[in-house]
């Protein structure tokens, strides 16, 4: 059977099937510590966040099988990439595969030092608080800032109906069960944005006929410069120019369409993206 070891059946039957079919777990108080522990993150709606999964071991082992739970209302599981100390020890050989079974709230990943037969990697112990892997999840649109997520690492395995082991696996496929630790995802509100009145060129919380003046003056008298770009254009097509102060003169004293959201009356942020800022 080439390419395929004996590690590769220790990890896709030991940790893909039930318990009973799976590898004694090693009770050798010298594989202490053995830890494998899911960091926290954070970030706004929509953003994608990075949370590390960090472990150790003191015996020699040539990779690890671990299942992430997550609330699937919430965050979905995208991807993981592995930390530099696998990649420096395994190369290419090194194979990193992440599993997301975001419908049943898990993510699970499996990791292995070498597949070929025989092993041209050698297994080797985990120094303390090593980078194992960097999960990737997506906070969805509507999820409320202040919500945390948690990352739940608490139990040896996880997912039904065949469960995943939690293990660090030894070269002859013998599991090695660490110390779990669960994470989290706090949901921010993201950068605050500027807010502003539209065509409130002088930004003196008015539209009047101050502000075409002002944006006229400015353009073509060398006037001062305004505090916020994005109120000085009046009809919101990402551009300061003489169009600007017309769409305001016309607002104010023709019946012309208001300027675009978040309008004169009221400020707030700029609902359309463009290079015009507001601040300094």
């Amino acid at each position: 059977m080439p390419r395929v070891s004996i590690l590769v059946l220790g990890l896709l039957v030991g940790s893909l099937t039930t318990a009973s079919f799976s590898r004694p777990a090693r009770a050798n108080p010298s594989c202490d510590p053995a830890t494998l522990i899911v960091g926290a993150g954070s970030g706004a709606p929509g953003e994608r966040v990075e949370v590390e999964l960090r472990g150790q071991v003191a015996c020699e082992v040539a990779g690890f099988s671990i299942a992430v739970g997550h609330d699937p209302e919430k965050v979905a599981f995208v991807e993981a990439r592995p930390g530099p100390f696998l990649v420096d020890h395994a190369g290419d050989d090194l194979e990193l595969l992440a599993f997301p079974h975001n419908g049943e709230g898990f993510a699970a990943l499996f990791a292995a030092f070498d597949l070929s037969f025989p092993l041209t990697v050698p297994p080797l112990p985990i120094p303390e608080e090593t980078l194992l892997a960097t999960l990737v999840y997506e906070v969805y649109s509507d999820v409320p800032a202040g919500t945390t997520v948690p990352l739940r690492n608490e139990h040896r395995t996880f997912g039904q109906p065949n469960p995943i082991s939690n293990v660090y696996i030894e070269e002859d496929g013998t599991e090695i069960h660490p110390r779990l630790g669960s994470g989290s995802i706090t949901v921010t509100s993201g950068p605050e944005l500027p807010v502003f009145r539209r065509a409130d060129a002088n930004s003196d919380a008015r539209v009047d006929i101050a502000d075409p003046i002002f944006t006229l003056n400015h353009l073509f008298l060398a006037g001062p410069a305004p505090a916020c770009d994005d109120a000085v254009d009046a009809n919101d097509d990402g551009r300061r120019d003489i169009s600007d102060a017309v769409y305001a003169l016309s607002y104010l004293f023709m019946g012309g369409p208001a300027p675009p959201d978040p309008g004169p009356h009221v400020a707030g942020p700029d609902p359309t993206p463009d290079e015009l800022g507001c601040g300094p």
